[in-house]
């Protein structure tokens, strides 16, 4: 089953043309690496599956329901505000610089959507929310603020924040580019975890070496066009296009 299948997005930036014409399809149980040099589209697209950004063009389509169409397909569909957010609940997103609310504590952070937006008994909630702490290392800070938490421990509560809501398709914003480097190991450790469950991820990163363990495919973006996609050893190893070749030569 296709859980996301975007065709022929375009977004623009006022003048600045970000996407053109992407084309990106993932199925269920599908580990996807976006990587590529800074600049190149790639948060933006994420974001646009997300709808935290507008596109100019194209269609997006979640669990086989159209839930964005622009430009010419914007008059095939009637999609309605209920039907994008029911969608966007389907997915959970991790953003780089964790977006966790600094006067709310640890499990506060973590209850808070299932209460408010799935509407689940507050008990229920913080039973959940407690095994997902237990499960990314951090019970014990269940009830400090955000400003006690080294970087690498606020992205992993981001990581369970975006779990509690028991998603289908979980979005990585490049998760450890706010890290310290002996931060990123336990980040990256949480998500190998998930990848390892078959959860369906896309995993915008800078990490070559992590990207080439975890991913089922690796999708390579540039000046927002996919230049080339494939398995992690193809790609890594054996790549086609040439602005691939260059890129990898720059940081392997």
């Amino acid at each position: 089953m296709e859980m996301i299948i975007a065709t022929n997005i375009y977004k623009n930036f006022d003048d600045l043309e970000v996407l053109k014409g992407v084309n990106f399809t993932i199925k269920q149980g599908e580990v996807v690496s976006i990587i590529g040099p800074s600049g190149s589209g790639k948060s933006t697209l994420l974001r646009c599956f997300h709808q935290l950004e507008k596109i100019q063009g194209g269609t997006i389509e979640v669990e086989g329901k159209v839930i964005t169409a622009e430009g010419k397909e914007k008059a095939k569909y009637n999609i309605t505000t209920e039907e994008k957010r029911q969608a966007v609940l389907k997915m959970g997103m991790v953003f780089q610089d964790f977006n966790l609310f600094p006067h709310k504590t640890v499990l506060e952070n973590i209850i808070e959507a299932p209460i408010m937006v799935l509407k689940k008994e507050r008990n229920q909630a913080i039973k959940n929310a407690e095994e997902l702490l237990d499960r990314v290392g951090l019970l014990y800070k269940r009830d400090v603020y955000p400003s006690q938490l080294s970087g690498g421990q606020k992205q992993r509560i981001a990581i369970a924040r975006a779990l509690a809501l028991d998603p289908d398709i979980m979005l990585f914003d490049e998760p450890t580019s706010s890290l310290d480097p002996e931060l990123v190991g336990e980040v990256l450790k949480v998500i190998k975890g998930l990848a390892e469950e078959k959860r369906t991820m896309i995993i915008v990163t800078h990490e070559m070496a992590f990207a080439q363990e975890v991913s089922d495919r690796v999708v390579f973006m540039d000046e927002g066009e996919i230049l080339e996609e494939g398995p992690p050893e193809k790609i890594f190893k054996n790549p086609d296009n040439e602005r691939m070749k260059t890129f990898l030569s720059k940081i392997i």
